[in-house]
């Protein structure tokens, strides 16, 4: 017998045929068991697709031409299960299916997630090989204690800033471009330039970069060998929200690097779901 979990998330699940018919959510073949499924993810899912049904009608509306990219993505939602593996660059960059669900919502991008898309840009980073793009690691370990970069040449936290670090004196590569994230509310980026000798800060929200980020960065470049670097502004688009910063600086990321064009109001949701549709590679 079912229990009474089970009845009220049935009915709640029965309830939300009103967005799409449950027989083509998921072939039935791939259709896990009802007790699997919290009503929460359920939910999650639903409204996923409702946020992109509403861009797709945007879309209509303004006569755009990303249409065909919404239906693929709407598509995507009404196949794909709820708690797939989803392969990733990396360890540290492999999601799960719901993880990617802000990315089709007005709703902050948590680290992990920018962390793995950061990394899928990465993996076409080879053509542009005198850039490297580094996920939230390598600004986490520039702002380590004293004590622990007292240790910089033989502690193992160090071995990417030490190898990139080297890289940059000898010539190698002359830029490092990395997320950064301020008073945990906002993403932002900084780039350190080696032919400019400069460090170049690209912000959506127009804020400041962080004085704690500067020193740490010429106490960085100053063991490899370099003069202090002067300040910029990295070339960035302007947000008018409260949750695209993460979307808005990894375009700041794509710009720099690839000539994208940069981050706008109007192409926020946009870029959004086209990060949700250049992911999934299932398990």
């Amino acid at each position: 017998m079912p229990s009474q979990t089970d009845t009220f998330i049935a009915s709640e699940w029965l309830s939300c045929g009103r967005i799409f018919d449950q027989s083509k959510l998921l072939p039935s073949a791939q259709f896990p068991p009802l007790h699997c499924i919290t009503f929460e993810a359920h939910l999650a899912w639903i409204e996923a697709y409702d946020w992109v049904l509403q861009r797709l009608e945007d879309e209509d509306d303004q006569g755009c031409s990303a249409s065909e990219v919404v239906d693929e993505v709407l598509d995507v939602l009404e196949h794909l299960l709820w708690d797939v593996d989803l392969k990733g660059f990396g360890a540290q960059a492999s999601l799960c299916t719901l993880e990617l669900l802000p990315l089709l919502a007005d709703a902050m991008i948590n680290g992990h997630v920018l962390d793995a898309l950061i990394a899928a840009t990465n993996d076409h980073v080879d053509e542009h090989n005198d850039t490297a793009v580094e996920m939230l690691d390598f600004a986490n370990i520039l702002l380590l204690d004293n004590m622990q970069w007292s240790k910089y040449h033989f502690d193992r936290s160090f071995t990417q800033l030490h190898y990139l670090g080297g890289s940059l004196h000898n010539g190698t590569i002359q830029h490092v471009i990395f997320p950064v994230n301020i008073a945990n509310v906002h993403w932002a980026i900084i780039s350190v330039d080696t032919s400019a000798q400069m460090i170049l800060y690209g912000d959506s929200l127009g804020w400041y970069m962080p004085s704690s980020y500067i020193d740490a960065i010429h106490h960085w470049l100053k063991i490899h060998g370099f003069t202090s670097f002067g300040k910029g502004s990295l070339l960035h688009g302007e947000q008018t929200d409260s949750f695209s910063c993460a979307v808005a600086a990894l375009n700041t990321i794509k710009h720099t690097v690839f000539g994208y064009p940069l981050f706008t109001d109007d192409s926020k949701y946009r870029l959004c779901i086209e990060e949700f549709w250049s992911w999934p590679r299932v398990i």
